[in-house]
């Protein structure tokens, strides 16, 4: 009956597993419900400054030192904003590859480009380090519940090396929310910033709530100017900031779903090892009535 006690074991083993994945399900549905509304009641305000940017944009001879352009492109930075931690399904993998396609599609473009890498959250670096890319710096801090302030050291850090030359571009590479099944990587380049790009954005949302955002009046004071010299740092704040957002509603997505799936598959294999266990069992009293009748007929 050694056999039967080795499945016996397994079995409780399994039982514990499912307890522990199905305890992880509920605490990330709890944390996702909550991750999602931040993540939703972002989009308004990045929505407003995408309208009044695209509004004043065309504002003629205006110069920003987020909008330069380098006439060579010898130094990349690639953000990647991982997760707090592992159990998440496929969603590391995903995000690998697309920070390893990105490096590949600038180095196409860009032959002679240096590109560094800057982490955020704790499995940034193993990203970065899957897709080849050299860590330049890592934010291993992880807030539940982020504010911009909480960034102003990720913010200044991009600026500031932007700003000095010491990069030319900068991309972000994160987790985009689409549903509590859905989470796909995105790509986008926050700095220099585009005018075009900021129009298309403000296009996309009014496409999604026309009335909302048609015939709308401004004035500006005290000039067009003055009021994009306050807005396009919070637009490029905002990049960063909803891209952190949809990255924690997809991890606590992804691990909620991760670990229904291994709660499901527990339960499985413990109905496969049951049905196991009492076919051996059975098969053992079938062998000792065996034995016991052939001794008495001995």
């Amino acid at each position: 009956m050694a056999v039967a006690r080795d499945i016996k074991r397994r079995i409780t083993s399994v039982k514990n597993t499912a307890q522990i994945t199905r305890a992880m399900q509920m605490v990330s549905a709890s944390k996702m419900q909550k991750a999602q509304d931040r993540a939703f009641k972002a989009i308004p305000y990045a929505e407003g400054i995408y309208e009044v940017v695209n509004k004043i944009s065309d504002t003629g001879g205006y110069d920003s030192p987020y909008l330069t352009k380098r006439s060579e492109i010898k130094n990349i930075a690639i953000v990647v904003i991982g997760t707090s931690r592992g159990f998440v399904g496929s969603l590391l993998a995903a995000l690998t590859n697309s920070a390893y396609d990105l490096a590949e599609n600038l180095k196409n473009k860009y032959p002679e480009v240096n590109i560094k890498g800057i982490s955020v959250h704790k499995t940034g670096q193993k990203i970065l380090h899957n897709a080849g890319i050299e860590n330049d710096f890592h934010f291993s801090k992880y807030i539940e519940a982020p504010n911009t302030t909480d960034l102003t050291a990720i913010f200044s850090l991009l600026v500031d090396k932007f700003q000095k030359g010491e990069y030319d571009e900068i991309h972000l590479v994160y987790s985009h929310f689409v549903n509590t099944i859905v989470q796909k990587p995105a790509t986008k380049k926050i700095l220099p910033l585009s005018l075009e790009d900021i129009a298309q954005e403000a296009k996309e949302f009014e496409a999604k709530n026309e009335q909302k955002h048609a015939h709308k009046a401004y004035v500006f004071e005290p000039t067009a100017a003055a009021v994009l010299d306050r807005l396009l740092p919070e637009y490029f704040q905002t990049q960063i900031y909803t891209g952190l957002l949809e990255s924690i509603a997809s991890e606590h997505s992804a691990r909620m779903v991760a670990m229904k799936n291994a709660t499901d598959n527990s339960k499985e294999l413990q109905k496969a090892l049951t049905l196991k266990y009492n076919r051996t069992r059975q098969a053992g009293i079938t062998q000792e009535i065996i034995e016991i009748i052939s001794g008495t007929v001995a």
